[in-house]
């Protein structure tokens, strides 16, 4: 698990865009292409930093991994599979995401990657994209300031199970939430853009008074962009296939406003769903 850190330095307000479950392989018909780009634009005029959710292409699953692995393939045939895997990235990076770059809190590492020479492709787009590479979990703090007073916000990441969940929301809440503390949970992984919000209870002293202090707790199910049903198919995809239910297309962003209620750390945090 990663632990990152990141100060902004101010008390201004802060905007998080999750970006995840693209599942690009080059075909801009297969995903919500325009509902995406203006997703980017909507985040850009928000000053907002960025989050990577995982499975941002979708070149290789983890049974396809596991099959090329014990293929017997001779070292070119795996130096053209790691050179298309590469290109799928660049494509990503020069169609969609590179308005974005330099604006990456954390990136977390999706189920769908190819290893390459000395990292992966999720690894190779983190680097184009200047993203801290935060790995299969992270727990991301977000540090505030105003004059001598200081506040914090605590996300919690993971891409999600390697099976499917129904609701992602509620899948934190029960395997999650219980045993950890943080603001903000988030999840990818399941196309379904879902918020809740839990609440914790703490008894506080001050000067040998003691009070609770309560916390609202965001659990969220960061979507994606993959269509599961595309008309004109002959033979859909999986999701397809199984007869999923419709996938959610988009994503959340989560606005941070930093406050201080007579010098106690009281921020407010909502969810744009």
């Amino acid at each position: 698990m990663q632990l990152m850190r990141y100060n902004t330095r101010n008390d201004h307000p802060l905007t998080l865009a999750f970006i995840g479950d693209i599942q690009w392989i080059g075909k801009p018909e297969l995903i919500a292409y325009n509902h995406f780009k203006d997703y980017l634009v909507e985040a850009n005029q928000k000053d907002a930093m960025y989050i990577g959710m995982g499975d941002y292409t979708d070149f290789a699953s983890p049974s396809n991994r596991k099959a090329l692995a014990g293929s017997g393939l001779y070292d070119t045939a795996k130096d053209v599979i790691r050179t298309a895997a590469k290109t799928v990235v660049d494509g990503l990076y020069a169609d969609l995401l590179s308005p974005t770059t330099g604006r990456w809190l954390a990136m977390l590492e999706g189920h769908h990657y190819l290893q390459l020479e000395g990292q992966t492709t999720d690894q190779y787009l983190a680097e184009l994209l200047g993203a801290p590479f935060a790995g299969t979990c992270c727990n991301l703090h977000l540090e505030f300031s105003h004059g001598k007073h200081t506040g914090s916000i605590d996300v919690w990441l993971h891409h999600g199970p390697a099976r499917m969940v129904q609701n992602p929301a509620n899948y934190l809440q029960t395997k999650v939430f219980p045993y950890w503390d943080a603001h903000i949970f988030a999840m990818g992984h399941v196309p379904k853009i879902e918020s809740k919000v839990l609440d914790r209870v703490y008894t506080v002293y001050t000067k040998g008074v003691g009070r609770l202090q309560h916390r609202e707790v965001r659990v969220i199910g960061t979507g994606g962009w993959a269509k599961a049903y595309i008309e004109g198919t002959l033979r859909g995809d999986y999701a397809e296939q199984a007869m999923y239910s419709p996938a959610s297309l988009g994503a959340p962003m989560v606005e941070i406003e930093p406050r201080w209620e007579n010098g106690s750390w009281d921020p407010m945090i909502k969810v744009v769903l």
